[in-house]
């Protein structure tokens, strides 16, 4: 079988610790892949055995590599390469990553590569680096007092007692007044950060507000943005909003919903705004009036990174009622952030009870 079978091996991810899984930093990205060529099949390897091949891949290519191997085309809407043989492609100038829910956390990262620079944009940068489980996390009822399952309830979940701790829950770290410094211990997160692999391995230095890696940056920004477009990101619909839109509109998948999503491109430039800053506050506040109730959404999303002025609340209050299951919980969740929680409890009962939002 050794002679006569092209082997893959390759992970899904970084390790469980802070700043690696779940973060789009090469320590949380980057993962083996090793491809074993038997004698037989060594015309179709990029290089000689034992040899390491710089290309940047992601995941996606494996798929379309395998079918090519065994001779047969992928589908038109693959966005994979083929790595080998005959039909290999260019390598790729960059890769693009994300970040987007993970059990009860969620987050709307996109990262995009290249051999030297990564370029991350934050599209919730009003949440912390380390968020936490607030509800007790993958616990269903709060554990009994003894054993070790409630020990780790009470320093990793409960808000009084935080902790830094992997989203797995198999390493606590005590948080020490230096740890602090650190960006993974932050409130909030920066809009956009901009890294030098090649000088600074561990992404730790955020060179994005760096004037002389402005053009570099405006670079990467774009790109990433054009491929967000083509790609007709589908997590920049709430997934409330994917749900209501598959269900409700188009009796369909969710790729389906977002590829007839005819203004992605205006949902994106919404979303962007909260980085232009007093620029970019007026413009959010203008979108809450938009009819695209997706356009709404992010309006209010961007908003929470800004205060505002009371005809700005006003204008989050009359959101609450509205008739989007998105729009709705978002304008409560930034009310609440000012303090205004008690406003909200009719409209987040009320969205509580539609079927469709958990059904």
């Amino acid at each position: 079988m050794a002679d006569d079978t092209i082997v893959f091996f390759w992970a899904d991810h970084g390790s469980g610790y802070p700043r690696t899984e779940t973060y789009v930093y090469d320590d949380g990205l980057r993962v083996p892949l090793i491809v074993r060529f038997p004698d037989k099949y060594q015309h179709l390897a990029p290089s000689r055995p034992g040899t390491a091949v710089d290309d940047l891949v992601m995941h996606m290519d494996l798929r379309p590599s395998m079918l090519s191997l065994a001779g047969m085309p992928g589908p038109e809407h693959f966005q994979g390469r083929v790595l080998f043989g005959p039909q290999k492609n260019q390598p790729r100038d960059y890769v693009c990553s994300a970040r987007d829910r993970l059990d009860n956390c969620n987050e709307v990262i996109r990262t995009i590569r290249t051999e030297k620079y990564r370029y991350i944009r934050d599209f919730l940068p009003h949440r912390p680096y380390a968020p936490l489980y607030p509800d007790g996390g993958f616990f269903r009822e709060v554990p009994p007092e003894g054993p070790s399952a409630r020990d780790f309830w009470e320093t990793s979940c409960l808000l009084w007692e935080q902790k830094i701790h992997d989203p797995d829950g198999v390493f606590l770290m005590p948080i020490s007044e230096d740890f602090k410094q650190y960006l993974v211990r932050q409130d909030s997160k920066s809009c956009e950060e901009l890294h030098d692999i090649e000088n600074d391995p561990e992404e730790i230095h955020n060179l994005a507000n760096a004037p002389e890696f402005h053009p570099i940056k405006e670079q990467l920004r774009k790109k990433h943005f054009d491929r967000m477009v083509e790609t007709h990101d589908l997590r920049h619909l709430d997934e409330t909003e994917i749900v209501a839109r598959t269900v409700v509109e188009r009796g369909s998948v969710n790729y389906e919903v977002g590829v007839h999503c005819d203004n992605i491109e205006r949902v994106l430039e919404t979303a962007d705004l909260a980085r232009l800053g007093e620029k970019g506050k007026r413009g959010l506040v203008e979108c809450l009036d938009d009819p695209d109730s997706v356009v709404r959404y992010w309006a209010v999303t961007g908003l929470m990174s800004f205060d505002w002025n009371d005809g700005t609340t006003q204008k989050l209050v009359d959101l609450l009622e509205g008739e989007s299951i998105a729009v709705s919980p978002a304008a409560a969740d930034a009310l609440a952030r000012t303090g205004q929680a008690a406003i909200t409890t009719s409209a987040l009962c009320r969205v509580l009870e539609i079927d469709l939002h958990w059904g």
